[in-house]
């Protein structure tokens, strides 16, 4: 019938293309492209200061394509960390030797006695909080429209449950509200774009889960209807 056969994982654009977990062996491409990049004979002429730059500006930059898209596995990403740490204190050869500094003092900025290496795992949170903000603001990108009309259709996204059924990269998205909420602000301008009971604008709080907030509008409420009845 002239239909390929394919071995998975099946990849689409260099990702991996799974609605469950990504696994640690999803993930082999990411340290190989990397490893292989390290391992290039250029970089035996780099001095100390050039395998800083090669590692900020190329091979973290695997990572960040990654990472855009997974939750990456915390062993991957300590993986990635190590091959990058190693190969900054020596060169290609990546031999396994104390190093000058830990990888937390690295990650720190310079001017706390670090060198602003990217710390893997924590971007890799922020990258998702950037996802949930994309749809909160309703970005005007193809995915975003996707999900409303998909995933959140007559649906407020900040007090959904968590489907059963929902795709493992749905789920973190998901999951990634309470952190998000964090760093939000909403502006409220009109009041037309906000919800007053479903949207964080009040200290990052939704007044639907506030029960003070909801017997004071109970009281209000009763009392409107007093005042209509007496008129």
């Amino acid at each position: 019938m002239g239909v390929q056969l394919v071995k998975p994982p099946v990849t689409y654009l260099g990702l991996p293309l799974t609605a469950v977990r990504i696994s640690i062996r999803d993930c082999y491409p990411l340290v190989e492209r990397i490893t292989k990049r390290i391992l290039s004979w250029k970089n035996k002429f780099l001095s100390y200061a050039g395998r800083l730059e090669l590692v900020k500006s190329l091979l973290q930059a695997f990572h960040v394509y990654w990472a855009r898209t997974f939750v990456l596995p915390t062993t991957v990403l300590e993986q990635v960390s190590k091959i990058c740490i190693r190969f900054l204190w020596f060169g290609p050869m990546m031999e396994k030797k104390v190093h000058h500094a830990s990888r937390k003092v690295l990650m720190k900025a310079k001017h706390e006695g670090g060198l602003n290496v990217m710390d893997l795992e924590l971007w890799n949170k922020a990258a998702y909080c950037g996802l949930v903000f994309k749809i909160v603001s309703k970005d005007s990108s193809l995915w975003v429209t996707w999900t409303w009309a998909h995933h959140l259709n007559n649906k407020h996204f900040w007090t959904m449950t968590i489907p059963t059924d929902c795709s493992w990269v749905w789920r973190n998205i998901l999951q990634m509200r309470e952190t998000t909420k964090k760093f939000i602000q909403y502006s409220l301008v009109d009041g037309k774009n906000t919800s007053l009971w479903y949207d964080p604008w009040c200290k990052g709080e939704v007044l639907c889960d506030n029960l003070e907030a909801r017997a004071k509008f109970q009281l209000l409420q009763e009392a409107k209807v007093s005042t209509l009845i007496e008129n």
